[in-house]
C-alpha cells in the first residue's frame, strides 16, 4: 500500500489543478482583525506551552530512566544531525513526513501508469530512486519503522511533541481539533518545521481551518480560495528551511504534481508555483505569508 502522507497529498493536487484556474475571488466587507487573531493565538500557545512545562519535564526524565532497546538507540544514532528538533518524536515525524515515500513499501504504480509513463516522468522516476537510495542508506532503521511504530517507541519530550501528540487522539472534537491545529502550525512556523509547515498547507487546503479571521486580510469572503491561498503560502514558508527538501522535485508533494501533469515534473515546488499562479492570487499568497511569519518572532 502507498505511504499514507502520499494518498493525502494525491488527495491535495487534485484541488490544486482548480486553484490554478482560479481567476476571481468574492469580495467582503473585513469582519475581523487578523493582527488580534495572531496575537490571540500567541497567548493560547504561551499558556499552552507553560501548563505543559512541568509535564513536558517530567516526561523526559521518565524517557531518560527508561532502558534503550537496541532498534531504539540505532535510530537515535541515525538522526544524531537533527534536521527538525531535539526532541526525538518530533524530529522523527518529521522525517516521516519528507522521507516515507522511500519506504521499501512504496509503490511506484500507485502514483504513476507505468504503461504511460512519458521521458519527463521517466527522468522524475529516475532521480527518485536515486535520492532514496540515500536516504535508505542515511536512515535505514528510521525507513524500517512507520509512523505508528515511531509512536510507539518513542515519547515526546518537548511541548511541540506533546502537542502533537494530543493532536493525534480521535478523542478531540470538531472545534478542539481546530484549536490544536492552529497551535500545531504556531509551533512549525517558530519552530521552523517545513514537513508540519507543509502537512499544515494541506489541512488547510482540505478546509481543516478557521479562516474568518483571513476575510478581512485578503478581502473576500470565499472560503475555498483563502484555504487555496493559504496552502501556497504555508508551502513556500515551508521551502525555505531544512535546506528545501520537502520541496524538491523528488519530495512528495511534487512527484504528485509530475504524476498527474508531467510538465510539473523537474520542478521545486517554487518553480512549479511561479510559473502556475496568477498574478493577483501572488499578491494574496504574499500577504498570508506576511501574517504567518508573525508566528516566527
Amino acid at each position: 500500500m502507498p505511504n499514507k502522507w502520499l494518498i493525502l497529498i494525491l488527495t491535495a493536487l487534485a484541488l490544486w489543478v482548480l486553484m490554478s484556474k482560479t481567476t476571481t475571488t468574492q469580495k467582503t466587507e473585513p469582519k475581523n482583525n487578523p493582527q488580534s487573531h495572531a496575537a490571540e493565538l500567541h497567548v493560547k500557545a504561551s499558556q499552552t506551552a507553560s501548563k505543559d512545562l512541568q509535564k513536558s519535564a517530567n516526561q523526559a526524565t521518565n524517557q531518560k530512566n527508561k532502558p534503550i532497546s537496541t532498534v531504539q538507540q540505532n535510530i537515535l544514532t541515525e538522526i544524531e544531525n537533527r534536521l527538525f528538533s531535539d526532541d526525538p518524536y518530533v524530529e522523527l515525524l518529521s522525517l516521516d513526513i519528507m522521507i516515507g515515500h522511500c519506504r521499501d513499501s512504496f509503490d511506484t504504480a500507485a502514483v504513476f501508469r507505468l504503461d504511460a509513463v512519458n521521458r519527463q516522468q521517466q527522468v522524475v522516476i529516475d532521480a527518485l530512486h536515486e535520492r532514496c537510495k540515500q536516504y535508505q542508506n542515511q536512515y535505514p532503521n528510521v525507513l524500517s519503522m512507520n509512523e505508528a511504530g515511531i509512536k510507539k517507541a518513542f515519547k515526546p519530550n518537548s511541548q511541540f511533541g506533546q502537542l502533537l501528540q494530543q493532536s493525534s487522539t480521535f478523542e478531540l472534537n470538531r472545534i478542539e481539533r481546530e484549536e490544536q491545529n492552529k497551535l500545531v502550525l504556531h509551533y512549525a512556523l517558530r519552530e521552523q518545521n517545513s514537513s508540519l509547515l507543509m502537512m499544515s498547507g494541506l489541512m488547510h487546503k482540505w478546509g481543516g481551518g478557521d479562516f474568518e479571521h483571513l476575510k478581512g486580510l485578503l478581502n473576500s469572503g470565499d472560503v475555498q480560495y483563502i484555504a487555496q491561498i493559504s496552502q501556497l503560502a504555508l508551502s513556500l514558508l515551508a521551502c525555505n528551511h531544512q535546506n528545501g527538501q520537502t520541496c524538491m522535485s523528488t519530495s512528495a508533494l511534487m512527484l504528485i504534481a509530475c504524476a498527474e501533469q508531467p510538465t510539473s515534473c523537474n520542478q521545486d515546488f517554487p518553480t512549479w508555483y511561479q510559473q502556475s499562479t496568477l498574478p493577483g492570487m501572488k499578491r494574496d499568497v504574499e500577504k498570508l505569508m506576511a501574517y504567518y511569519q508573525q508566528f516566527s518572532l
